[in-house]
């Protein structure tokens, strides 16, 4: 655990209510729990205040969330909008996604709307964000509602529209209806379940033969950094993704 202590001396007080000298707290106590479960467990029975704010202590799995929530009705949920942590980066140097109508095509075959409604059972917002989520970086992105229409095409569930761009990119379907394998590296603290589906389910209907490769941390990060993946890979293993000050951060 972790633990800090009032300063008797600290000098702020409450913009709200300036009559109010902060902290208001006498001690505030952060306990380790690398477990997911055993951090459940611990809010369920009141061992634990509050649960969430930073990386995978927030719940991803609406699994979760909806036994949390009918179990302990008592408990108070708050929504985190961010770009989503499981994004796909692309590596450019490499066929096939080196080739931009292949990257719109794997775009166009993702029925973003149903997913969100299903395996997301509605809490995600399907609406195109471009690089900066448009639910956190008020005035730093381009609203999906301005953006031209030919660019809205390239992020509208179209699968014909995608096989097209495929066949265009010289990927037609071959005897066993596949076009082309690609490999992704995924980040083995994330939930392969979504991916299980995309790769399943829309990229095959495609005839994209998608090959998941799960890894921790400590084996992803320097692949990426060597470009070492066939095509596509998770953001995971990038760092300071998904706010405009993570990306400032970069510069």
């Amino acid at each position: 655990s972790v633990t800090w202590e009032k300063n008797p001396d600290y000098w702020g007080y409450d913009e709200k209510f300036p009559q109010n000298r902060l902290p208001y707290i006498d001690e505030y106590r952060s306990l380790l729990m690398p477990d997911m479960s055993t951090r459940l467990a611990a809010l369920r029975t009141g061992k634990i205040d509050y649960m969430g704010n930073t990386g995978d202590v927030n719940i991803y799995s609406v699994d979760d969330l909806d036994t949390l929530q009918r179990t302990n009705p008592e408990i108070e949920v708050w929504s985190v909008y961010e770009q989503a942590p499981d994004p796909f980066l692309f590596n450019w140097a490499l066929p096939p996604v080196s080739d931009v109508n292949v990257r719109k095509a794997l775009q166009m075959a993702v029925d973003r709307e149903t997913i969100s409604a299903t395996y997301f059972k509605g809490y995600g917002d399907p609406t195109p964000g471009g690089l900066l989520s448009q639910n956190v970086a008020k005035g730093f992105y381009w609203p999906y509602e301005e953006w031209p229409e030919e660019v809205k095409k390239g992020y509208r569930y179209d699968p014909a529209g995608a096989e097209e761009l495929l066949d265009e990119a010289g990927y037609p379907r071959g005897a066993d209806g596949i076009r082309f394998k690609t490999n992704l590296v995924w980040h083995d603290a994330q939930d392969l379940s979504y991916i299980e589906l995309l790769a399943a389910t829309y990229y095959r209907d495609i005839g994209v033969d998608v090959v998941i490769e799960a890894l921790p941390g400590q084996q992803l990060r320097p692949r990426r950094a060597a470009g070492d993946y066939d095509g596509i890979n998770n953001t995971m293993a990038a760092t300071g993704t998904g706010s405009p000050w993570g990306m400032m951060a970069k510069l």
